[in-house]
């Protein structure tokens, strides 16, 4: 009887033992793909929106693949000469839907006028460089 019991204990052990050993390797199968990292490009310092941006405000910072998502952008010249959309902070990863060609130029059905601060009696809150207005003109 204790000769029985004790050969039921060893391999109830053995394939205990062998999950145990098999989970550690997931686990650490698991880290080592999240610390593959992937190159991207991040600003060197703030850049407000409107600032065309050139190779030499950009450098290169690792990511963990695991967060790395497709709108990044991975090399500096892709992004050479756009204007940033929204401000970018230092460190930030670079995306692709916050720099744009002309994106704060007018179209050509639009126009861009300065308006001497004398003229203007009330400006609504959060009106900022690049924003679509209603101008009401009188007198």
């Amino acid at each position: 009887m204790n000769r029985r019991r004790n050969v039921i204990i060893s391999i109830a052990a053995a394939v205990l033992s062998g999950m145990l050993v098999y989970g550690v390797y997931l686990l650490q199968l698991r880290q080592v793909e999240f610390q593959e990292t992937v190159s991207v490009m991040v600003p060197n310092r703030f850049v407000p929106a409107g600032e065309r941006i050139t190779p030499d405000m950009l450098e290169v910072k690792q990511v963990a693949k695991a967060s790395y998502i497709s709108e990044m952008v991975l090399d500096a010249e892709s992004v050479a000469g756009m204007e940033a959309v929204v401000p970018l902070g230092l460190g930030e990863p670079l995306l692709n839907w916050k720099v744009d060609k002309w994106k704060l130029l007018p179209s050509r059905t639009q126009s861009s006028l300065q308006i001497p601060r004398d003229y203007v009696l009330s400006v609504s809150n959060g009106i900022r460089a690049g924003d679509k207005v209603i101008l009401y003109v009188t007198g």
